[in-house]
């Protein structure tokens, strides 16, 4: 049995939650990579679109939330947001993706069925405010919520 030592060091090595998520995520691609000369075509591409999910899910998370600052938190014009949420490792259709999510983000404003919508998923749809009443983490809430339910198209 080890001692409350070896313990200690044990404990400072596990992983942060971003860590993890990156490692599964690799673990995907690879799994999805080294299984794909067993699989027929209509599998390789439900299994990239899986992993195509994947990542916009984390696009979400990163610049999603970058969006969503710049636009409702901070109230900065259209092209700062859109200057301060592209990354410069980022595919060509990723860049699509996220120049669109700024334009949404600028177009979009949040309806009184969505606000009853998030609230009945969340577990409670009584006292639900309108939509003109909703604070600027709700909207951002909703919005989130609302990009990445097209991650699965």
């Amino acid at each position: 049995m080890p001692d409350s030592g070896q313990l200690r060091g044990a404990e400072a090595a596990v992983p942060s939650s971003a860590g993890v998520v990156l490692a599964v995520t690799m673990l995907l691609g690879t799994w999805c990579a080294s299984g794909s000369a067993q699989t027929t075509p209509g599998e390789q591409r439900e299994q990239r679109e899986h992993v195509s999910r994947i990542v916009c899910y984390h696009m979400v998370q990163s610049s999603g939330r970058a969006i969503a600052w710049a636009r409702w938190e901070q109230d900065l014009p259209i092209e700062q947001a859109r200057s301060r949420s592209q990354r410069d490792d980022a595919s060509r259709s990723q860049a699509d993706l996220v120049d669109s999510w700024v334009s949404d983000a600028y177009r979009w404003h949040a309806t009184d069925e969505q606000v009853h919508e998030w609230a009945s998923e969340l577990g409670s749809a009584d006292n639900v405010p309108h939509a003109e009443q909703l604070n600027a983490h709700e909207i951002i809430a909703i919005w989130l919520r609302r990009i990445a339910r097209r991650c699965g198209e």
